[in-house]
């Protein structure tokens, strides 16, 4: 089982957008999604297996997952996420 907190120990912001939980790598790296599906995406730890999907991100995917980034403040928390990742806030707020 792979928490927010453990995703981002690896490298990665955990976004939910919509129906997905992405994992946005700080830095360089490959983007992964999931469906939330009630939680379960947390069974999952390992983002090179299913359900978790490699993608490119659109441009406008990519400028806004960017902007989360450097509004998250999950990292301070120490385990949750903020109201950036969890899509409660937009970069813009």
């Amino acid at each position: 089982m792979a928490l927010a907190e453990e995703w981002r120990d690896r490298g990665y912001y955990v976004i939910f957008q919509e129906d997905y939980v992405v994992l946005f790598p700080r830095g360089s790296g490959n983007c992964y999604k999931t469906l939330v599906d009630e939680g379960k995406w947390m069974r999952h730890d390992d983002e090179f297996e299913e359900p978790w999907v490699k993608f490119e991100p659109s441009k406008k995917e990519k400028t806004n997952f960017e902007e989360i980034a450097t509004k998250c403040y999950c990292f301070s928390l120490g385990g949750g996420i903020c109201d950036y990742c969890s899509g409660e806030k937009l970069p813009s707020d």
